[in-house]
This record gives structure tokens, C-alpha cells and sequence, in this order.
């Protein structure tokens, strides 16, 4: 059986008194969490009961076995029973560009593609009809449909879409954090001893950033190298870097965004 953990980005929201003051004073840069054991091991059991069958850093690739095409756009969906598609808007334009994917459920789930350049897209619902579907602006908060295509998911293994690389979970297995997890999980068998080492790593190694949570764009993305280097950040590094590392030790592991109360 693998064990799990689940991770989540939301760093709150701030006042504007509050953030006036992040700005004008670095030094709160300084602010660490405490590490709490018994949430560790609860978030780290989540899903327990479920195999996970990957043994490698996994490559994801767009194949062209199964392609949905048009002049501006494609969608590879070759891959997927590892639980992924790959997408990419062929054009290089200025214009913003997005990708919905609507998975069994009924969620929909809205990634930002740059264009002329692969995402790998995951498909985190399980198994069941998946839309796929590329939008470029055309004014505003307007957007029209570029090309889409409706097919029917079955995984491989449940936590398929857990133990790949993607766009909010980018690296390979030469990105520092890998390396990094690849050493402090040496010699180690038991999953959630990794988990607690990656875990207590990540806290001792990076400061969090409330500069940069009072400054951050929209539609951000660690660069997990970038992130490594600058040893500071804000949730959505803390998370995508133990994701990295995690999943490159073969445990699934789920990163959630959205909104906590009126909190995101």
C-alpha cells in the first residue's frame, strides 16, 4: 500500500494597512511555521488505502497518438491513463490564453498556457468524460473557444495523476529540490519517514516571503529552481517544492488551490 500526503497553497488575505506595512518593512521576511507531527501524519495518510505504482520520476510527453488539432491550437490526450493531457497554442501572440478542463465531477479547473510551449494538464477527477477545451481573450474578461475535445478517462492507477510532473508541479529529475529529496531520502523504506524528512527539509530550508504575497501576479507558477535558490516564498512554493520532491520518491501527493471561506 503507498501512503500520501496532500498539500495545500492558500497564504490568506491581508488588509490594506497590513500590506503597507509588508512593504515597507522586509524584515518580517524573518516568519517561520512550527512543525505539527500530528497533522503530518494525518494529511500523510490520506490516501492510504490506495496503490500507487510508479517507481521512477516520470517524463510526461505528447505523443500524438490521440491529438485534437487546428491551426492555432492542439491537445494531445494520448496519455491518458496516466492522467494527463498536454496542450498548447501554437501561436505566439500577446493575447492571453487559457485552458478549462471539465472532469466527471462537474468541477472545472482554468490553467493559463504561454503560448508556443506545451502544459501538461492534469487529470486529477479519476475516471469518468473529460472536456478539454483552449480559450484565447478577445476583450476584457471575454474569451473565445480555440478548439476542444471531449474524451473518456481510465487510469491506470488511481493515483496516476498524483506522481507526474505538471504545470503547477514542474521538474525533472535534475531540479535541485529532486536532487535534494533524493538525499535526504536515502536509505529510507517506509514512505511516511520520506514524507517527514522532505517535510522538516522544507521548513528549515525556505523563510516566508510576505513581500512577495503582497506583490505576487496573477496566473503565477514556481519555478522551482528559482524557488530553491532564493531559500524564501510564499505557500504555493512550499507546497509545489514538497510536491516535487515527494512525488519524485514515487508517494502521490495532491496539491489543492481555491478558497478557504472569503480566503483564496
Amino acid at each position: 500500500m503507498g501512503a500520501g500526503a496532500m498539500f495545500l497553497t492558500g497564504c490568506g488575505s491581508s488588509t490594506s494597512a497590513q500590506l503597507n506595512s509588508i512593504l515597507n518593512d522586509e524584515y518580517k521576511d524573518t516568519y517561520k511555521m512550527n512543525i505539527d507531527e500530528e497533522d503530518l501524519a494525518s494529511e500523510a495518510t490520506i490516501f492510504a488505502s490506495v496503490d500507487g505504482a510508479v517507481s521512477s520520476v516520470l517524463t510526461p510527453e505528447a505523443s500524438g497518438k490521440k491529438v485534437e488539432e487546428n491551426q492555432k491550437m492542439i491537445i494531445d490526450y494520448s496519455n491518458t491513463s496516466d492522467g494527463y493531457v498536454m496542450a498548447q497554442y501554437k501561436k505566439d501572440t500577446t493575447k492571453k490564453i487559457k485552458c478549462q478542463i471539465e472532469g466527471p465531477t462537474g468541477i472545472t479547473y482554468t490553467f493559463n498556457l504561454t503560448p508556443t510551449v506545451y502544459a501538461t494538464l492534469p487529470l486529477s477527477e479519476g475516471d469518468g468524460d473529460y472536456k478539454i477545451t483552449v480559450y484565447e481573450n478577445i476583450s476584457g474578461t471575454s474569451y473565445a473557444t480555440v478548439g476542444s475535445v471531449t474524451t473518456s478517462v481510465k487510469l491506470t492507477d488511481a493515483m496516476a495523476p498524483f506522481l507526474t510532473p505538471n504545470q503547477y508541479v514542474n521538474y525533472t529529475d535534475k531540479t535541485k529540490c529532486v536532487e535534494k529529496a533524493a538525499i535526504l531520502c536515502k536509505g529510507m523504506d517506509d514512505e511516511l519517514e520520506k514524507v517527514n524528512a522532505v517535510y522538516a527539509w522544507t521548513l528549515e530550508h525556505f523563510r516566508y516571503s510576505f513581500f512577495k504575497a503582497a506583490t505576487v501576479q496573477s496566473g503565477y507558477v514556481p519555478d522551482l529552481d528559482e524557488v530553491y535558490d532564493a531559500g524564501k516564498g510564499i505557500c504555493f512554493d512550499y507546497a509545489s517544492t514538497m510536491l516535487a520532491m515527494l512525488r519524485s520518491q514515487n508517494i502521490p501527493t495532491k496539491l489543492v488551490i481555491g478558497y478557504s471561506g472569503s480566503n483564496y
